[in-house]
């Protein structure tokens, strides 16, 4: 039972024996809305007219506890256990409440005479707990060993548990005891930084002593391991001070450069950051970085050693003597020398030592909110809050007195061992001190170091400038080319057999006399695992980090105000992405680079690699949840994911260069592009180098590259990888080769086709003609029925046609009569398609034929999900830029599968033959597999999809354990029981941690599937955003961040600037884009 569901039964059962008064009722109500300073008003007054009642006392010492009155909280307690003795809650209370006030004695005297017979397992852990605590404060720690070993071998290993054997080793000095048991605790609980941090303070104490200094760099290179495994903002600061103290000041350098991309507007690590870079004589960037500590708002301990630092500076560049800059500085900062406080007054120990005991019950407070056990009183986000803002204030007053120690002492020590001291002292001290969000407590993997920077609501924030178009100027050619930050795009993709690796990087550049923010709406393959981030500006990389998206938005957002380039990527569709660039300078260059991994499907007899480089205009029916629009360049935007389109007669002068590297692992028969023309190197038998014939196009169609290996079907293919987290897997599933044998079953075939405005001309002609040759292809059993939609959605006949040759010439006729034009209300189409009766004894196929250009596509799945039945969805995607991710999951949802079809009429009917013959064999329905030996969880897609003719499916999961040789496939073909055995043989045994990226990113999809239609989107949601940051996949609910600390751009912060881009080839801009000749939401 957790220990707030305990404090509401004590509530309850108090509430039964409490004596009727209207003060009683006012201060539960007062306690239950978290208003404890009315609670410990009321529950004063029912003490002093009850004073023998213990339910009062108790209730009272909960609100005194709540509002940091510890010594009066603790008085309260302990007056209910005398007045009830046998009161397990209330003497766990009593004792969590005088170790708050550090009155060990006490408590250790009274919880050794306590008989422990009549307790529960949960009980014992907490007595446990707290005796252990209490017995290391009084010198007992040989007694609180005793209680964590039994602990351990009754109950299992803890995070607190060997923090308090760790605490009672140190107290024993027992060091190297010590060192193990506080890392252990670390590594059961990585959010305890303060074991991690104690672990190597001790470790560097036992190397110094041995006076060996390969001993002392042996320790810190251990840090850097940790600092490694476990990457964290606070972590990466404790690499950083354990290099700078070994005189490692480079590697000192680049830890506090990985800790300022996790936090970077941190005042102490800004001045720990400067640090190195003064011994390295880069004292620019040195000084560059403090005065912007000095800007985020340092406390004054902090701000002393940076103006010292500021000082040091001022002071080289005028000579050896202090000029009047650094005397102006000083003064002007108020600043007094960092001292050795170890070396000075005595008058320092007494308020040192209430000092740390504040930042102990602070840690304490903390380690509750995130349920680790310490003391019985858990309370919630605002509790902790209004605890930690009484603590706060006490240290403020003792930061006040050392001041003004400081300031007598002033001149007497400043060499740069006191300032690694002051350091090590107050090292993340406003870190660890800061009050937590609700949202952060206990709720992130890594604690602490997972909190960012919070916006400072006393920063004036300056004026936003609209979305529409800005006022800059810049030189416009002859042709109309329009000025737009995007100059190029360059994609480099590396191919390994199914796997591709690509990295893709933009190239921007301000060709504006104002400093500008870039927005820019650009596509990717809808199961990209997008998982590297890189920010480039000049020499320098600046490697972006993941974080939850409000809190990414919310420091790109505080780093834009502050004048500093910074960059974020935001996802709003598994295939669309928006990239913000904040403050480039006119003239300034500044390059973003994406990376990211994928498996390649394998379709009619080859693999296919495809690139997309432009969003097509959506059409977003009224009342629309979350719409992707498209308008005009010239018109205002409402939202980051409203594409600006360029007009027929304006270009840019964006375009893009593409190479590929493709190793097949067997002989490549041919490689082929029927989008772009190609080079093709030859390299081996096996590996081939593709680039562009004409080195760079225009961005206005997908890149698909298709080839051909040798023999006559791809055999299956099983990958692994195995590291910390376990073994990942994906398989190629490949379908019964004797197939072609069997003769399929008649079927229902209904043609859906998309009659809207962006079908218009060559698109529709190509839907038209593909629906042609699949009805010509019917048999005399089979039957038809052809859906148009496009505003609104209309059938050929109110029930499914036999296909008598009389009946598929009226459909032929019927399709010649359809025209492109209107909005394109698919929901129409699909409720059309599945809704009407279907005819016993035939398999319902539908063929979907469009570009997929909605905004809606939420809608479209559930829609799907709730009405499919016995259906079959195959989609069949148009034109040059088709929404592949909402014709994908549509196939993957209707258990059928997936076309694409340019509008090339050399290969178009190819691929239209293709898809015929794909849906006229038979398929091997309804899969489940045998594993074998094989430890297999985790499989996605979870549903096994159908297998059909010369397409195979790809698998990934997790596994443990070795592999075992062969899987069982069962399902049914042709409407008979069938059986498949394929091997589990790996292709190779080389590391590919691409495996556990793509493994996720497929779990993340599952995920977003469901919350289509699930009740329960929460929960669903808050599974995705955990998954992203634990394998650092973009989401949804994660973005990547990049933030430029070490500098600040001039003046106001850059006017906002979208990328317009070209409409895809063959689509009308007037037909589809609002404010071309249509108001917006009309004739999509």
């Amino acid at each position: 039972m957790s220990k707030i569901v305990a404090l509401i039964v004590v509530l309850v059962a108090v509430s039964f024996s409490a004596p009727v008064s209207a003060d009683w009722q006012d201060g539960v109500d007062a306690f239950e809305g978290k208003d404890y300073e009315t609670a410990k008003a009321e529950f004063s007054v029912v003490v002093r007219e009850n004073p023998d009642y213990a339910g009062g006392h108790f209730m009272l010492g909960q609100c005194q506890m709540r509002v940091a009155d510890y010594y009066d909280g603790a008085s309260s307690l302990r007056r209910a256990l005398r007045l009830e003795p046998g009161n397990t809650t209330y003497l766990f209370a009593w004792a969590s409440a005088a170790l708050h006030i550090r009155d060990f004695q006490s408590t250790f005297s009274k919880l050794m005479k306590v008989d422990t017979t009549d307790f529960d397992q949960e009980q014992i852990a907490e007595y446990r707990i707290l005796a252990a605590r209490a017995a290391i404060g009084t010198n007992h720690a040989d007694s609180a060993l005793d209680l964590m070993n039994t602990q351990l071998s009754e109950y299992g290993e803890s995070g607190p548990v060997y923090r308090l054997l760790g605490q009672a080793f140190d107290k024993l000095q027992r060091s190297e005891e010590a060192v193990r048991a506080y890392m252990h605790a670390f590594e059961l609980e990585p959010s305890d930084i303060r074991s991690c941090q104690r672990a190597i303070d001790l470790a560097l104490e036992i190397a110094r002593a041995s006076g060996s200094n390969r001993q002392i760099r042996d320790v810190v290179y251990s840090v850097d391991r940790v600092a490694l495994d476990y990457p964290g903002h606070l972590l990466f600061v404790l690499a950083g001070s354990a290099n700078l103290e070994i005189g490692e000041d480079q590697r000192a350098a680049d830890w506090f450069e990985r800790a300022l991309a996790e936090q970077p507007f941190d005042p102490e690590t800004l001045y720990l950051s400067a640090l190195p870079l003064m011994r390295l004589g880069r004292t620019e960037e040195a000084y560059a970085r403090l005065t912007l500590a000095l800007e985020c708002q340092p406390g004054r301990t902090i701000k002393a050693s940076i103006s010292h630092a500021i000082s040091k500076i001022l002071e080289s560049r005028a000579g050896s003597k202090p000029g009047a800059a650094a005397r102006d500085h000083r003064t002007s900062n108020y600043e007094t020398p960092t001292t050795d406080f170890g070396a000075l007054n005595k008058s320092f120990v007494e308020p040192l030592a209430q000092r740390e005991s504040y930042i102990d019950q602070v840690l304490e407070l903390r380690e509750k909110a995130a349920g680790s056990g310490m003391g019985d009183d858990q309370q919630g986000a605002e509790d902790i809050g209004q605890t930690i803002s009484g603590l706060e204030g006490n240290i403020a007053l003792i930061d006040e007195e050392l001041e003004q120690a400081r300031d007598a002492l002033e001149g007497t020590v400043e060499p740069a061992e006191a300032q690694l001291i002051l350091q090590k002292m107050n090292q993340n001290l406003r870190q660890r001190l800061s009050r937590p969000k609700p949202e952060d407590l206990g709720l992130t993997p890594l604690g602490l170091d997972e909190l960012v920077v919070i916006v400072r609501p006393d920063q004036p924030s300056r004026t936003e400038t609209p979305a529409g178009p800005p006022q800059l100027s810049a030189a416009l050619s002859k042709e109309k080319e329009i000025p737009f930050p995007l100059r190029h795009t360059e994609v480099k993709a590396s191919i390994n057999g199914y796997l591709a690796s690509v990295e893709v990087k933009q190239e921007y550049h301000n060709p504006y006399n104002e400093k500008i923010e870039v927005v820019y709406a650009f596509p990717l393959p809808h199961d990209a695992s997008v998982n590297e981030f890189v920010m480039t500006i000049g020499k320098r990389k600046i490697r972006g980090i993941i974080r939850e998206r409000h809190e990414a938005e919310k420091i790109y957002n505080e780093a834009r105000k502050r004048g500093h380039v910074a960059s974020l990527l935001t996802q709003e569709r598994p295939n669309i992405f928006v990239q913000r660039i904040a403050n480039i300078e006119p003239g300034k260059n500044i390059d973003v680079t994406v990376t990211y991994y994928n498996t390649l499907p394998y379709r009619d007899g080859g693999y296919e690699f495809r690139f997309p480089t432009v969003i097509g205009p959506r059409f977003n029916p009224p009342d629309s949840v979350d719409p992707v629009g498209a308008v005009a360049r010239t018109q205002n935007q409402s939202s980051d994911t409203e594409v600006q389109y360029l007009k027929p007669t304006e270009i840019s002068s964006h375009e893009i260069s593409l190479s590929v590297d493709l190793e097949a692992g067997v002989a490549i028969e041919s490689v082929h592009s029927a989008t772009h023309e190609i080079m093709v190197e030859e390299i081996s038998a096996s590996r081939r180098r593709i680039t562009l014939a004409d080195k760079e196009v225009l961005p206005n169609r997908d890149f698909v590259l298709r080839w051909q290996v040798a023999g006559d079907l791809i055999k299956s293919a099983f990958l692994v990888h195995e590291d910390e987290r376990g073994g990942f897997f994906t398989l190629v599933l490949t379908p019964p080769q004797d197939e072609t044998t069997v003769s399929r079953s008649p079927v229902e075939h209904v043609f859906v086709i998309d009659c809207s405005g962006s079908m218009k001309g060559e698109p529709l002609k190509v839907a038209k003609r593909a629906a042609q040759r699949m009805l010509e292809s019917l048999r005399p059993r089979d039957t038809f029925q052809i859906i148009q939609f496009s505003a609104s959605a209309s059938a050929l006949g109110p029930r499914p046609i036999a296909a008598t040759p009389a009946a598929i010439r009226s459909g032929i006729e019927y399709l010649a009569s359809l025209k492109g034009n209107g909005g394109t209300m698919m929901i129409e189409g699909i409720k059309a398609a599945l809704d009407f009766p279907h005819e016993p004894g035939r398999v319902r196929l539908v063929s979907l034929m469009t570009d997929g250009f909605i905004g809606n596509e939420t809608e479209i799945l559930a829609a799907v999900h709730s009405r499919l039945g016995d259906s079959k969805v195959f989609s069949f995607g148009v034109g040059s830029a088709p929404n592949r991710f909402l014709l994908e999951l549509l196939a993957k949802q209707g258990q059928g599968a997936a076309a694409y079809v340019t509008t090339d009429n050399s290969t178009s009917d190819q691929a239209i033959d293709d898809f015929i013959q794909r849906i006229s064999r038979p398929v091997f329905s309804d899969i489940t597999i045998d594993w074998g030996k094989t430890a297999v969880t985790e499989v996605y897609p979870p549903r096994v999809p159908d297998l059909h003719f010369s397409q195979p499916i790809v698998l990934v999961g997790r596994f443990s354990g070795k592999a075992g040789k062969h899987i069982l496939v069962k399902g049914y073909s042709a409407g008979k029981p069938a059986r498949i055995t394929r091997p589990l043989t790996q292709q190779d045994k080389r590391a590919r941690p691409e495996l556990a990226q793509i493994w996720a990113r497929m779990k993340i999809a599952d995920l977003a599937d469901h919350s289509f239609w699930a009740v329960d989107k929460e929960s669903l949601i808050a599974e995705i955003r955990n998954l992203a940051l634990d394998f650092g996949l973009m989401s949804k609910y994660t973005a990547f961040l990049a933030v430029d600390s070490t500098s600040k751009t001039a003046g106001e912060q850059g006017v906002a600037v979208t990328q317009a881009v070209p409409v895809p080839a063959d689509v009308k801009f007037e037909a589809t884009v609002a404010g071309g000749n249509q108001k917006r939401g009309e004739n999509r």
